[in-house]
């Protein structure tokens, strides 16, 4: 669900999907670029490589369940399992909504300026296809909204299209873009994607849920607090002040959009509903 950068246990950086665990991604198969593991170069349902679009359209569909189904489960965003969705825009099916979540690589830093270089790869060439239309410029989607907070210094919404990556020195894509082209064309469903983030951030700090109690200072660093003279307990209190910050804001922001999908997806019918996809 959701793509940002962390420390594994190793302290390397590492991309990784919204509190997935390496059971929960498809394998990305040798020579592809993905290492044989789904945390290799993850990019929001994707890996830079020969075999990305092949590896999206095989396994899209249960990288969604597995991946977006667990995200909001996590998230606790209190809503009703039973709703259902409307036909928005001519399209067919219930509104399928999906949470994007992240740090740096989920505001994403791709520039448009860039795209014409994918055509160069013939691996590649079929995607630019997608992304672009007969005119060279980003695609919109037709059956795709987005809400997203963090990229930009204020909220976007609208149809999807480029330019909801993050906004300096833009118009940039995050992995919104291509996992919206992808997901248009799997579904017949109109799809709202709702996005946060909000680049170096800590998954340990920031994005620390509530379930995983309060962050823990190891003995090694309360050493080296008394030892430099820092006063512990005001520490701590600091500590817990920062923790989950940015989850918080990411969960208000789902129900805040979820409350009033009218506002970002014209023609949304509240007494139909919608499906957490």
């Amino acid at each position: 669900m959701a793509c940002g950068k962390s420390k594994g246990r190793s302290g390397r950086r590492r991309s990784h999907a919204w509190q997935a665990r390496p059971h929960d991604l498809p394998v990305a198969p040798e020579g592809t670029g993905g290492g044989g593991t789904g945390y290799a170069e993850w990019r929001g349902l994707g890996y830079c490589g020969k075999g990305r679009e092949e590896f999206l359209r095989k396994h899209m569909r249960s990288i969604h369940r597995r991946l977006v189904l667990r995200g909001l489960a996590l998230l606790g965003c209190g809503v009703a399992g039973g709703v259902r969705g409307e036909d928005a825009g001519g399209a067919k099916g219930r509104l399928q909504v999906y949470v994007l979540a992240g740090q740096s690589n989920m505001q994403g830093h791709a520039q448009v300026r860039t795209f014409e270089h994918i055509g160069m790869d013939p691996a590649t060439m079929p995607m630019l296809a997608k992304m672009t239309g007969a005119d060279g410029r980003p695609k919109v989607c037709e059956r795709v909204w987005i809400a997203s907070l963090g990229s930009a210094e204020a909220e976007q919404t609208g149809k999807l299209t480029a330019g909801y990556g993050a906004a300096q020195g833009g118009p940039k894509i995050g992995p919104e873009f291509t996992f919206g082209l992808y997901m248009e064309e799997l579904t017949e469903a109109p799809i709202l994607l709702i996005k946060t983030a909000w680049g170096g951030k800590s998954l340990n700090t920031d994005f620390r849920p509530p379930g995983s109690g309060p962050y823990p200072f190891s003995e090694a660093q309360l050493e080296g607090f008394r030892k430099a003279g820092k006063d512990v307990e005001a520490m701590r209190a600091a500590k817990a002040a920062e923790t989950g910050v940015s989850y918080r804001l990411m969960v208000e922001y789902v129900r805040k959009v979820l409350g009033d999908i009218g506002k970002v997806v014209p023609g949304y019918d509240a007494a139909r509903g919608y499906d957490l996809a």
